[in-house]
């Protein structure tokens, strides 16, 4: 039942923390003005089709949760716009594409390797059992603790050396929980002596629009908000200032809107700057830039997706979109996205990540680069939470005073929080069901 409310709410930024926010308030009755600062909604769920190829231009999504009343969400909301799928990922490790968990592959793996990874992890085991745990204070003390060497040294600190672009000794461990499953002992036992497993088993089924891309979650989310009377898209506005004792906020177009209410899934040092606060907390963070790459070619790996922890290769990850849903690029052709993390005091070109995007492709034997067709880079300023040692106590810093400027904060950059997307819409609701 709708709730007669007549408060004027600003959302600022139409990515899906904030599209999802302005449906639930709107839903419940609160008038909403929604500013994105591009012509269409979707922020790092945007997708774009150059010549009948579908790039997820701020990387690889997929749908699932641990909590299936979510996952109905979800599914309603795409309606007959699905495709399903049982996870095929993999880690490119020593020329192999060994199944993702890593530990839950290495039945794929040499005995030798095999007894080594699962001699590390019993040690590991008996001595927390025995009362003999290690200390662990930062992520890479985590990694040793709970995968052992051989696993670690191999694969987790090379590919998180590469992610996070950082000592992962200065990393914390507040975002360890929800992101990097510890690895269950009978799994372990299993996989070693060569029976397959599997692992990160929330994850292990996904959904995926059938056609359009990722970008079609929040297009639902539009087509709804749209036929609301009480929601205003204010499309291709950038917010140039915030006053919260005037509490206006002035557009790119020199227009300036009263709010009642401000709630912005904007990333914190951007809102702040905007709104004048001085001094702000320093929040670290890593650029992003995914390479899309449409090829004349069927005879691709039906991998979902891969993770590449060596050097060589300037990308971590990239995505077989071609094989999310096959309407992701044209009739004898694929489409694989690239993903690539920039620190903020380093500087990569976009464009020439292309063409290193292209050769590291070309190496591991993927491609052929004769049969490229499309290729694009994009860059997003933030494309990661970095959680440095200092992460709490800056972060509930600007959280605070956000809040008493009157500014609520949603989203993965809003909270600053490394946020699954299931969380990211639901932790938007909840903020909505809080307005009074």
């Amino acid at each position: 039942m709708k709730i007669a409310f007549d408060v004027k709410i600003a959302v600022l930024g139409g990515g899906l923390a904030g599209t999802a926010f302005a449906y639930e308030a709107s839903r419940r009755g609160f008038s909403v003005t929604l500013v994105e600062k591009e012509e269409r909604l979707g922020g790092l769920l945007r997708s774009e089709n150059i010549d009948g190829y579908v790039f997820d231009a701020g990387g690889s999504h997929i749908l699932f949760s641990r909590d299936q009343r979510r996952m109905r969400f979800f599914l309603g909301l795409l309606g007959n716009n699905v495709v399903r799928h049982r996870r095929d990922a993999r880690v490119y490790f020593e020329g192999k594409y060994v199944k993702y968990p890593f530990e839950n592959g290495l039945y794929m793996l040499s005995p030798d390797f095999r007894y080594r990874a699962l001699r590390d992890l019993l040690n590991k085991y008996v001595k927390h059992r025995c009362g003999e745990a290690e200390n662990v204070s930062n992520f890479e003390e985590w990694i040793y603790a709970t995968f052992g060497e051989t696993i670690a040294d191999s694969y987790l600190i090379p590919y998180n050396r590469k992610l996070w672009k950082r000592d992962l000794k200065q990393i914390s461990l507040e975002w360890v929980g929800n992101r990097v499953p510890n690895p269950p002992l009978d799994d372990l036992l299993k996989t070693a002596v060569g029976i397959n497993t599997e692992g990160y088993l929330h994850q292990l089924n996904f959904v995926y629009p059938r056609v359009g891309g990722i970008q079609e979650l929040v297009n639902a989310f539009e087509s709804r908000l749209r036929k609301n009377g009480n929601v205003e898209l204010r499309l291709g506005q950038r917010v140039d200032a915030i006053d919260p004792r005037a509490k206006t906020i002035v557009l790119s177009n020199g227009e300036t809107l009263q709010y009642d209410r401000v709630v912005s899934s904007l990333p914190l040092p951007e809102v702040a700057r905007i709104a004048g606060l001085r001094g702000f907390p320093r929040l670290d963070y890593n650029s992003l830039i995914v390479v899309g790459i449409g090829l004349r070619d069927t005879r691709l790996p039906r991998y979902h997706w891969v993770y590449f922890p060596d050097e060589e290769t300037i990308f971590h990850r990239i995505a077989f979109l071609s094989n999310y849903s096959p309407f992701m690029a044209p009739r004898n052709g694929a489409n694989i996205i690239a993903e690539i993390t920039v620190p903020p005091s380093e500087r990569l070109d976009p464009e020439k990540s292309v063409q290193k995007t292209i050769e590291g492709l070309e190496a591991v034997g993927l491609i052929r680069g004769d049969r490229v067709e499309v290729a694009k880079a994009w860059f997003w300023k933030y494309g990661y939470v970095v959680y440095d040692r200092n992460y709490s106590k800056n972060v509930k810093r600007a959280r605070r005073e956000l809040r008493d400027a009157g500014i609520m904060t949603i989203g993965r950059f809003g909270l600053w929080s490394y946020l699954n997307m299931d969380d990211v819409v639901f932790s938007s609701f909840e903020a909505a069901r809080a307005l009074r």
